[in-house]
């Protein structure tokens, strides 16, 4: 019954985006609006106009005011390329990125630079030269400088958000609201890391001997739909999965603003943890060939959706073009895209390629509904969500077994749906487990973190950061005593308690031990839910939620 209502509200969250998508602001009507609330967190009177640019040179306010084309020098590490940019594609309230330097902005406020149009002389598009949004709309990141300046060397806040995928017409259509500019992170602009208030962005925090509030904080929205690794800007259902041109060419802005930074903490949500292994091949990789001093990176992973099935893989990752991000990072793509190894592989991939200071960790809770529920549709499609003909197939199967009449009279349908997510959620557990385990007895700078009971992540860390015992597993991360000397070290499990063994972090259930000796659940009460008040209740809290975050970040 908790299953059948759990996947109910789920689905009902998707179909409440998208409704209210058509409430939301044209993005060029948006980008004109009077930024108050940020006025607001700033001390300003509520009819005053937060000017983006204030401090900013002239020359390069002008960029985006004619929507000057430059001419720009690529960094790929490996070689140099020039290419005419241009901002026509810049919102009113974002400055040029590539023509910004970091020295040109002041400390403590958040700023909103816009990557260009990245052209050849012919005209033709750049490598991962298109950053945009799923629906066509403008896409820029956050950059905060840390108030005071930092101890010993530039200091970097990498975060990378979620917010769902989807990689066909049907699934786009669900998630459609998520396929502009959030608009909260326009709220930001001006305000700072301390006025948000109660830890809710990292840069807030400090955690062990790492105090965030001295590192500059780059946030990379998440609008594409396609875990920030896509390179298809010109789907067949009209979505341009371009997550891999944003996150490159905020990088770039990066290496080049920051060509020796002494630390880097990388992290990210759900979709936005999912492709944190690349990103940080990535970056390692740009600053090893630059032969600059060695720079310490670590990165956490909240809530990776982190399982590929086949199914997915073959029909439907395809859409997204994941294939250029991964040549960038030396992976033999061809030999594992259809490959249920494959997150695994990417990740064993990354990990021996990195350094042995470094740390990657993955954070999970046991249960994870959100994590399920994708699991599911990739693994079925959105017709396993909703397929009434599988359904009564999995039904006849278990009559079958059942063999009476009388058994077959008092089957209901929510009884085998609930057994068919059973299976699902134990096949996840104990996929989860085998492929951590394996990793971790294989790598030493890999270890995990497992929280009690069924959740998912939010912003900045929130969600483990209350949970205890992970600030003192996050410390020994980013505090690490003695250097890994390729041995499996002692790490802190959900409990708080230290274990010596590599073992899987969430309960295994056998699969033997599925069978059809479950009590029939004669009472179809849970079935015969209103899905229409399962909607509006899913609507309201969509709502009330979107509320209290556009609240706190304006208060």
């Amino acid at each position: 019954m908790v299953h059948i209502i759990m996947n109910i509200f789920y689905t009902a969250i998707m179909l409440a985006a998208v409704c209210v998508r058509s409430a939301t602001i044209p993005i060029r009507q948006r980008s004109e609006m009077q930024y108050s609330s940020s006025s607001s967190a700033m001390g300003m009177q509520s009819d005053e106009v937060y000017d983006p640019y204030m401090g900013v040179e002239e020359d390069t306010r002008k960029l985006v005011d004619n929507s000057m084309s430059m001419q720009h020098t690529d960094d790929n590490t490996d070689e140099k390329s020039t290419y005419d940019i241009s901002y026509e594609y810049c919102d009113s309230n974002a400055l040029p990125a590539e023509e910004t330097s970091i020295s040109s902005l002041d400390r403590d406020k958040f700023y909103k630079l816009c990557p260009g149009l990245h052209e050849h002389e012919d005209g033709t598009i750049a490598p991962l030269g298109q950053p945009r949004c799923g629906d066509n709309s403008n896409y820029s990141f956050m950059l905060q400088r840390p108030a005071k300046e930092p101890v010993g060397g530039d200091k970097l806040l990498i975060e990378l958000s979620g917010g769902g995928a989807c990689w066909d017409k049907l699934s786009c259509a669900f998630q459609g609201a998520f396929l502009t500019f959030p608009i909260w992170f326009d709220q930001l602009v001006g305000s700072s890391c301390g006025n948000m208030g109660d830890g809710m962005l990292l840069c807030d925090r400090k955690v062990g001997n790492t105090d965030f509030s001295e590192y500059t904080t780059i946030l990379i929205p998440y609008c594409t739909q396609d875990i920030h690794s896509g390179d298809n800007p010109n789907s067949s259902y009209g979505v341009q999965h371009v997550g891999a041109h944003n996150l490159y060419r905020t990088l770039q802005w990066m290496y080049t603003n920051f060509p020796d930074p002494e630390s880097i903490f990388i992290t990210g949500c759900s979709a936005g943890a999912t492709p944190l292994p690349v990103v940080y091949d990535l970056i390692n990789t740009h600053y090893d060939l630059k032969g600059e001093n060695a720079v310490n990176i670590d990165v956490i992973a909240d809530s990776p959706v982190f399982l590929t099935p086949a199914n997915f893989l073959e029909n439907y990752m395809p859409n997204w073009n994941v294939g250029t991000l991964m040549e960038r990072i030396g992976f033999d793509f061809e030999a594992y895209q259809y490959d249920e190894e494959f997150p695994d592989a990417v990740l064993d991939h990354v990990l021996q390629r990195g350094k042995k200071t470094d740390d990657i960790g993955y954070v999970s809770h046991d249960a994870d509904a959100i994590s399920l529920y994708y699991y599911k549709m990739m693994s079925e499609g959105l017709g396993g969500l909703f397929g009434r003909e599988r359904e009564l197939s999995w039904m006849n199967q278990d009559m079958h077994k059942i063999g009476s009449q009388q058994s077959r009279r008092q089957v209901s349908p929510g009884l085998h749906a609930r057994r068919r997510l059973d299976e699902i959620e134990d096949k996840w557990k104990n996929e989860m487990n085998s492929s951590m385990t394996e990793i971790m007895n294989e790598h030493s700078s890999f270890e995990t973190f497992a929280m009690e009971g069924d959740g998912h992540c939010s912003f900045g860390l929130n969600v483990p950061l209350e949970y205890e015992g992970f600030e003192e597993w996050l410390t020994s991360l980013l505090d690490p005593i003695d250097v890994k000397d390729g041995n499996n070290d002692t790490f802190p499990m959900a409990n708080g308690n230290t274990t010596t063994d590599t073992t899987a972090v969430l309960p295994t259930t056998n699969e033997n031990d599925l069978t059809t000796d479950l009590p029939l659940d004669t009472n179809n009460a849970g079935q015969k839910v209103s899905s229409i008040f399962a909607f509006m209740i899913a609507l309201v809290f969509f709502l009330f939620s979107n509320r209290l975050l556009m609240t706190h970040t304006t208060s």
